[in-house]
């Protein structure tokens, strides 16, 4: 299931190889990219789509987010959709509950070669692509560089298997052995939101986090609005008041 067309997505039952069959079709654009896991389908152009295929007769797409670049490859890696794209690797809540929320960013330059391993990627990078970076996906919030390999070689594809990443090129095969070293312990702020006796709605955070600030949206899906209420100090807290009539609901993050 999963086949890319000029005029969308098709899902094909395989049960029998030889002889795929036509179970649906979603016109929604032509879609180059397409990953998969469980339920949860994703393709990818200018858009970052997921689709919901617990009903192969009836593909039904439940969240769309704009991507910032366009997106040539997508790979599942546990809890964890990752996208490369002109301007890096973009990871964002996998699963059809994940709603496609971006977790965080890894900066890079033309990313086109990506395998998935073991609680990390790889990715071709670098002059000529001749450079392998392997990225910890431990903590998706702060995606850092793990591991660096000069091939000396022009990559033409890699693949990757736990630590280990295959790299191909003109006249070679290499294998690289992988370490992500120790895991990187984030420290993020809570966030505490909730209604006063007057109604209004009260946003708070601990002050140690100075250099995050406030963002709001109507529904998980960007664009998110920076709220440019300035935080006041409650004790040991920031705290931003909002008011919006009751019965309607919003969403906070705090992000540097």
């Amino acid at each position: 299931m999963g086949e890319p067309t000029l005029e969308g997505l098709l899902a094909l039952d395989v049960s029998d190889p030889s002889t795929p069959v036509k179970v649906s079709q979603l016109k929604q654009g032509f879609a180059p990219v397409v990953a998969a896991n469980g339920n949860a389908v994703y393709t990818a152009a200018e858009n970052i789509r997921l689709l919901n295929a617990s009903d192969p007769a009836h593909l039904t797409l439940s969240a769309s987010v704009a991507s910032s670049a366009y997106a040539p490859n997508l790979k599942v890696v546990g809890s964890v959709l990752i996208a490369s794209s002109n301007d890096g690797l973009h990871a964002y809540n996998a699963g059809l509950a994940g709603n496609l929320a971006l977790l965080g960013s890894y900066p890079g330059t033309g990313i086109s070669l990506m395998a998935a391993g073991d609680q990390r990627v790889f990715v071709g990078n670098g002059p000529g692509f001749t450079d392998l970076e392997v990225v910890d996906l431990r903590a998706p919030a702060v995606l850092r560089r793990a591991d660096i390999r000069s091939t000396g070689r022009s990559l033409m594809d890699i693949f990757g298997k736990g630590d280990r990443v295959f790299s191909i090129s003109a006249n070679a095969l290499q294998i690289w052995d992988t370490t992500l070293g120790p895991e990187v312990v984030v420290n993020l702020p809570n966030l505490q939101v909730f209604r006063d006796n007057a109604g209004d709605v009260i946003v708070r955070w601990p002050s140690t986090f100075a250099d995050f600030v406030l963002y709001s949206s109507i529904d998980l899906n960007p664009p998110w609005q920076l709220v440019t209420a300035n935080p006041g100090l409650d004790g040991l807290n920031f705290s931003v008041t909002n008011r919006f009539p009751a019965g309607t609901s919003k969403f906070y993050r705090l992000s540097k």
